[in-house]
């Protein structure tokens, strides 16, 4: 009996053995699925909001599939756009960039002031604060942006820092995005430390996607912001996080250009 109950224990210590080594890595392919759901969901959201834009048809056949697409959408609580108000949407966001540029970046370097969303998107119809996603193939890293590098966001993907550049691109901007790295159930931005100069980098947004290029990668201390300033006539985009793996005693950067 003895030894029975000795077998059971040992195997049940094999059994939780087995599960605590498989945990990272089932629990990170968990959370990568469900943020390339998040980005699916993106892409079909804009899709056919540009659809239904685009098309004048008075067909009833084409009217009734919109009508269905845009049904399911609401059934599955996907997010329905209204391009009126994305178009609204860009023009204050462009606003916001210009601001920055005349008026420079205040209360800069406040860490505070990052989490901020800097602008409400649930006035335009988005109330998850999702503005896009980025994607890095040499990496396979595929993220989602939201507005505002608070906690909230960060669990979630990469996160606008407020007071730089919105991610909708344009001479004299610099978008600073931040995500997590060294987390146990998330990859993040774990492998942009293998970035090289000349590896592409995409921003895909409500209204189209934004190809940049790598230009240098950086490691500072949290202290030194001046690297997520405008530069004038520049078009850029800066990843940060944190650095060395597990540790935040640092900061390593990747500093992409607009290639077109």
């Amino acid at each position: 009996m003895k030894r029975k109950a000795l077998t059971v224990v040992s195997l049940v210590l094999f059994v939780l053995g087995i599960a605590l080594i498989l945990y990272p890595s089932l629990s990170k392919e968990v959370n990568t699925a469900k943020t390339n759901s998040v980005i699916e969901d993106f892409d079909y959201a804009v899709e056919l909001m540009n659809e239904e834009s685009s098309s004048d048809a008075t067909d009833n056949q084409t009217s009734n599939k919109k009508k269905d697409k845009k049904q399911n959408k609401k059934q599955q609580n996907m997010p329905v756009l209204d391009k009126e108000l994305l178009d609204q949407l860009y023009k204050d966001l462009k606003a916001y960039n210009d601001d920055l540029i005349v008026n420079g970046q205040s209360s800069y370097g406040n860490a505070f002031v990052y989490q901020d969303a800097g602008v409400d998107l649930s006035a335009y119809g988005i109330y998850d604060g999702l503005i896009g996603y980025v994607s890095i193939p040499s990496i396979d890293t595929h993220l989602p942006i939201y507005l505002g590098a608070n906690n909230y966001n960060m669990a979630k993907g990469a996160a606008h820092m407020n007071r730089t550049s919105m991610p909708i691109g344009g001479k004299s901007t610099n978008c600073a995005i931040a995500a997590h790295r060294g987390m146990i159930n998330q990859t993040m931005f774990d492998n942009i430390v293998y970035m090289n100069e000349g590896d592409d980098l995409y921003i895909v947004n409500y209204w189209g996607k934004l190809h940049y290029r790598v230009r240098e990668t950086r490691i500072i201390n949290p202290s030194q912001t001046n690297s997520f300033l405008i530069e004038k006539g520049e078009d850029l985009v800066t990843l940060l996080t944190c650095h060395p793996y597990g540790s935040n005693a640092q900061r390593f950067l990747v500093i992409c250009e607009r290639v077109d």
